[in-house]
């Protein structure tokens, strides 16, 4: 990595150098994230053609489908961080090594994705907890008027809760695939890393996911649009054509490798802050003298 790039960067500027990446690079991750997708699809509508329960294609299909997903997904997120952490430090990419990386960091991503959904559950379970006892509390308070400020109470609690938990989580895949950690060290990792700068992890994070996510965002408010004409009397399909739906996924997965780039970007920037990161680079390559 050139330490005259090693700077610490406002959110708008690690957004815009995720875009220049990527851009740059477009065709690489591209073709990663494809190797990952058309396998996916074609498993998907071959389960859709074969009845799993009636058919030995559809069941095979099927497993074949739940194993690619479990594999699949850890391997390529790993394989796009390691793509992402080499071009962020201006290194020639290699897919050698990225393909490693996705091997090597595969099981233990599966790994921290399962404590990830139990820690998700856990949350969950304590903020319905925390959002009947706050419903019990504000009944004898408000009296009629109590189900509308509740509502906004949950909206508030749901929204908090959810971009605190995901923040904290945002160098998990950084640290298993940079630097080795295991599921339980890279949960630790990256919330010590978020500290100090929530409000930009929280900003970065939010605004490269719903970028990722708005080919969805856009499908679904055409079709939202289309419901209301079919209300009105118009003739409009009950589903999204299998073109248009495929289209919107196959734009979401091609925007995926933003997100990683602008978490790794993230991760690295929140490691400047916090440790120092540009002066243990420049330790590291200064010459060793007997």
């Amino acid at each position: 990595m050139s330490l005259a790039h090693l700077r610490p960067r406002t959110a708008g500027e690690i957004l815009d150098g995720a875009f220049v990446l990527y851009r740059r690079h477009f065709v690489r991750f591209s073709l990663l994230v494809l190797l990952y997708f058309v396998p996916m699809v074609l498993l998907v509508w071959t389960v859709m053609a074969f009845d799993p329960e009636s058919s030995v294609i559809g069941g095979l299909a099927a497993l074949l489908l739940v194993a690619w997903a479990l594999a699949g997904t850890p391997f390529t997120w790993a394989a796009l961080t390691r793509l992402a952490s080499q071009v962020v430090h201006g290194d020639a990419p290699s897919f050698r090594d990225a393909f490693a990386s996705g091997c090597d960091a595969a099981l233990p991503l599966l790994g921290t994705g399962i404590m990830i959904n139990l820690a998700s559950y856990a949350i969950m379970m304590g903020v319905l907890l925390v959002l009947v006892l706050v419903q019990f509390a504000l009944a004898p308070v408000f009296g009629e008027g109590a189900d509308p400020v509740f509502a906004l109470v949950s909206v508030a609690v749901t929204l908090g809760v959810t971009l605190v938990f995901c923040a904290a989580l945002f160098a998990v895949v950084p640290a298993v695939v940079i630097e080795q950690a295991g599921p339980v060290s890279a949960l630790l990792r990256s919330w010590r890393l978020a500290r100090g700068g929530w409000g930009r992890v929280v900003g970065v994070s939010l605004v490269s996911g719903v970028i990722v996510l708005l080919p969805l965002f856009g499908m679904v408010a055409a079709y939202g649009g289309l419901g209301s004409l079919a209300s009105a009397g118009a003739t409009v399909p009950a589903e999204p054509p299998g073109l248009v739906n495929f289209g919107a996924w196959l734009a979401t997965v091609l925007i995926g490798p933003f997100y990683v780039l602008s978490s790794v970007l993230l991760y690295y920037d929140q490691r400047l802050r916090a440790e120092g990161f540009d002066l243990e680079l420049a330790a590291a390559r200064l010459p060793v003298t007997a």
